[in-house]
């Protein structure tokens, strides 16, 4: 019940980053400041990050 509890979790995180990652596309092409980068490379750090969780603790 833990790894449904966790592949749910991490799902839902996927698709928030994805959606994420393209606002701040559209936003970039407005704004080209240090911090529509930033939040951008974060965005695209953090996203790996729950594909890797999902893959690893999803199949035990």
């Amino acid at each position: 019940m833990n790894t449904v509890i966790v592949w749910v979790v991490s799902t839902i995180l996927i698709l928030v980053w994805l959606m994420f990652v393209l606002v701040n596309l559209v936003i970039m092409r407005e704004d080209y400041s240090r911090l529509g980068f930033f939040r951008f490379f974060v965005t695209v750090i953090s996203g790996p990050i729950g594909l890797i969780l999902k893959l690893g603790l999803g199949h035990p």
